[in-house]
């Protein structure tokens, strides 16, 4: 189940309805959670306005709080990604890679659009940033998807194949 942004806020807003019913199950998983990166971002980016936490009584730890309990039983969705659309973006790269713990690091002053994401117990990636447009070549989304799958961080299936 994918739950739109509007449902979130109504679900912190009131103990009363349908909207808090459904977050409350999501810790208990009476069903599947499914969110991309971009939600998850949205969610936070919305819960954590100035006016919606006032309004709610809300602290950013609260919104914190809710957000790890969240991902520790969400699915995550990363249809575009497998897709391998043409139009993905850096910034749609490396907020992917955050999820699975990357950490984007300039390989020093000198490395230009050189950028290492290191996690801990896994292989480095080195990419280039892309430039001077921020959309990430096909045969970098190919040989990424490929590692993530490798690594076991994605799961690999027949619509990934044919690829």
């Amino acid at each position: 189940m994918v739950l739109d942004t509007n449902v979130i806020v109504a679900g912190v807003s009131s103990k009363q309805g349908a909207s808090y019913q459904l977050l409350k199950e999501i810790p208990a998983q009476s069903f599947i959670l499914l969110v991309s990166v971009p939600l998850f971002v949205e969610y936070e980016a919305t819960l954590k306005r100035k006016k919606t936490c006032k309004l709610h009584g809300l602290s950013h730890q609260d919104v914190d709080g809710l957000l790890e309990v969240w991902a520790r039983v969400c699915e995550p969705v990363f249809l575009n990604f497998l897709r391998l659309p043409r139009d993905f973006t850096w910034d749609e790269l490396v907020q992917l890679l955050r999820y699975f713990d990357y950490i984007a690091d300039q390989k020093g002053k000198t490395s230009g659009s050189r950028i290492q994401l290191t996690r801990d117990n896994y292989p480095p990636i080195d990419l280039h940033k892309p430039h001077p447009d921020n959309v990430v070549k096909s045969y970098v989304m190919r040989r990424l998807r490929d590692f993530l799958i490798e690594e076991g961080l994605l799961e690999a299936n027949d619509d990934n194949d044919a690829l």
